[in-house]
């Protein structure tokens, strides 16, 4: 994996930037495996913490909420862009958009905001991409497709997730 790195763009940054939080990964995943990026201290819910413990260390990154510039200092505002030998091939968000707290956005379960919810790419969906999309008039030329992802609300501690999976239908 160490083709591939995972760039945060934190509060509308644009794809420029040269001021991006980014961590190259490393190791080797195997086909229907996982890597996930988090920060322990922004959860006290031991469902979430029983599943990031449970995934091999080879096969996640743990940040720091503490430190501005780590790539899992995110939030639902905030756009993820994966990288492979520099090249932009899969996001989250909308690169180069602040909507302020979340974006308002209509997902393949409906209409939710992208903020305290568990956000989850559909199985349908094996290959990475990134799109255009329009938001209040603007064009943004690196964004995510909200109907690639389910959302569904985080309200239960613990709560249902998905951690560490990825099923492709």
């Amino acid at each position: 994996m160490s083709a591939y790195k995972v760039v945060l763009f934190s509060n509308g940054r644009a794809i420029t930037a040269t001021d991006t939080q980014s961590v190259t990964l490393s190791g080797t995943l195997g086909a229907g495996q996982t890597f996930v990026i988090y920060t322990l201290a922004a959860t006290s819910d031991s469902s979430i913490i029983e599943a990031i413990n449970a995934i091999p260390t080879d096969r996640k990154f743990s940040g720091s909420y503490d430190n501005l510039n780590d790539v899992s200092n995110f939030n639902g505002d905030d756009a993820i862009g994966l990288f492979k030998d520099d090249v932009l091939i899969d996001v989250f968000g909308v690169i180069g958009n602040d909507p302020g707290t979340s974006w308002s956005l209509t997902f393949a379960t409906g209409t939710a905001l992208t903020e305290n919810v568990v956000l989850t790419r559909i199985p349908s969906v094996n290959a990475p991409s990134v799109n255009s999309i329009n938001i209040g008039g603007t064009d943004y030329e690196y964004a995510f497709n909200p109907l690639e992802w389910s959302a569904i609300a985080y309200t239960a501690v613990p709560a249902t997730h998905t951690i560490g999976t990825h099923v492709i239908s």
